[in-house]
């Protein structure tokens, strides 16, 4: 299944300014993830419906699940 990922303005924002070592990197991961969203080191945080946690690295990506 392929997934939309849709990055927020603000998120998009901080993300741009990381060194670009890890600004690749990141993208990297983030167009993996339309492939398979639950792939790699990710865990869902509790009281949260929908929310995951993907490490990158020292970085940590924060996400939901929005299925229609």
């Amino acid at each position: 299944m392929n997934w939309t990922i849709v990055i927020g303005s603000k998120a998009e924002k901080q993300l741009k300014k990381f060194p670009a070592k890890y600004y690749r990197h990141i993208r990297q991961i983030i167009n993996a993830m339309e492939a398979d969203l639950f792939f790699g080191d990710i865990t869902k945080l509790n009281g949260k419906e929908n929310s995951w946690r993907r490490r990158t690295g020292n970085y940590r990506s924060l996400y939901r699940n929005l299925r229609k």
